[in-house]
């Protein structure tokens, strides 16, 4: 089977009849070397923008305004014969040029100012403002740019009100935006197919990366024996092209979107995002700033241009480091237990000893607890005796208390006896 196939030729000829070239496309892309940038397309296939949906409002703007202006400007003059003199047009027409006038000077037959009447038309002038806004809001709304998508905001107009505002304008805007990114898109791989076409010496490369402000210089088509390094016809590339466009309202709102993520994400994680909030900003000297801030966050320069053996390099002997780091801090550990481990049975062969002494001096005191009893009791019974002894003592003195008081008796009675007795001689003497 055979099948026909689209194929892009270059042809040039002179008039109508006369072909001086025809052959295939120089370009590897096999497409037209101009893109156009599409807003819609018609049943016909034919393009149009935004202008050509705005069109009828535009000219009821334009037609509003006009009028508009031409009311304020102008004025309604009724006259009345005999304001004038009779069949005078030219005074009427210049009764009408005065009367217009923002000095106007008007002559009038005597009588005449009753007969004339000037009306304002600026009363009117109102509606006709009002219907032009009324068109320039469906010039916004038709083209996807309200007021509130453009920054302004509406006295009275709540936050939810503003992002439904915000977001029907998204929709009516994404059909221009997905035609804007297809056709940056087809621009930007129709130059890779001509840097892959093109491009056949040796070439170097400055690749930059925007949000570290890194550089690598890489050979490309580079002569070596054997072959040749980094041929850039052998490379696939992919064309990608960002989903929303680098405005300075999307930028702040980027931003705002880090600040916030900083503030909740963990420690390690703050130096990256706020490097990445300060690459979005349109702050002056920002590159300088950069090169003095990453060094506070940790972030060595050195370390961002390196290639992706290295940093896998770099990768795995982190790893390893890591590992022989974890195994030292296992071992360290493990003499840690140990020592810990010794000095508990250390501690417990004191605690041993400790309660071997205490029990020593328990027992100790048991039995100088017991002697004192023993010495108590034989004390206690020693005082007894002594009390008995003191007692019998108490007896004897007593007794010999009472003989001494019976001598003593019996000695008086002798004496009393004898006195009694040598009273009776005398007696018997006497009488004698």
């Amino acid at each position: 089977m055979r099948a026909i196939v689209k194929k892009m030729r270059v042809m040039t000829f002179f008039g109508e009849h006369l072909l001086l070239q025809d052959e295939a496309t120089p370009y590897g892309h096999d497409q037209f070397p101009f893109t156009p940038f599409i807003g819609y397309l018609d049943r016909y296939g034919f393009p149009y923008g935004v202008p050509r949906q705005i069109r009828g409002q535009n000219e009821e703007t334009n037609k509003r305004r006009s009028m508009w202006l031409a009311m304020l400007q102008k004025r309604r003059i009724t006259v009345e014969k005999g304001a004038v003199p009779e069949g005078d047009a030219d005074a009427l027409d210049a009764l009408y040029a005065e009367a217009n006038k923002l000095d106007g000077f008007m002559v009038v037959e005597d009588g005449g100012i009753k007969k004339l009447k000037i009306e304002e038309m600026a009363n009117l002038s109102e509606f006709q403002a009002k219907l032009m806004q009324q068109s320039e809001l469906e010039i916004r709304e038709i083209a996807g740019t309200p007021r509130g998508a453009m920054g302004y905001e509406e006295p009275g107009q709540s936050g939810v009100a503003k992002n439904i505002e915000v977001q029907r304008a998204t929709v009516t805007t994404a059909t221009l935006f997905d035609n804007l990114r297809r056709s940056m898109k087809q621009i930007g791989e129709q130059n890779i197919s001509n840097i892959q076409t093109f491009w056949r010496y040796e070439k170097v490369l400055r690749v930059t990366d925007r949000l570290t402000g890194a550089e690598r210089f890489i050979t490309v088509n580079q002569a070596q024996e054997g072959g040749m390094k980094n041929n850039i016809t052998q490379g696939k590339f992919d064309c990608v092209v960002s989903e929303t466009p680098s405005t300075d309202t999307i930028r702040e709102k980027n931003m705002e979107i880090l600040y916030a993520a900083i503030e909740k994400s963990p420690p390690e994680a703050v130096p990256t995002l706020l490097i990445a909030a300060f690459e979005m900003s349109d702050l002056p000297n920002k590159e300088l700033l950069l090169e003095k801030l990453k060094p506070i966050l940790g972030i060595e320069p050195e370390n961002e241009d390196i290639t992706a053996e290295e940093k896998k390099q770099q990768v795995l002997e982190q790893l390893e480091a890591h590992k022989e780091q974890q195994q030292m801090v296992a071992q360290l550990e493990m003499e840690g237990m140990k020592a810990q481990l010794q000095e508990a049975q250390l501690k417990n062969a004191e605690t041993q000893l400790k309660m071997i002494e205490l029990e020593a001096k328990i027992a100790k005191l048991v039995a100088d607890t017991q002697q004192t009893v023993v010495n108590t009791e034989l004390a206690v019974d020693g005082h007894e005796l002594d009390v008995d002894k003191h007692e019998l003592d108490i007896d004897k003195h007593e007794l010999d208390i009472d003989i001494a008081q019976v001598d003593a008796l019996e000695k008086g009675v002798d004496v009393a006896l004898k006195s009694e007795g040598g009273n009776g001689d005398k007696q018997a003497t006497g009488n004698a």
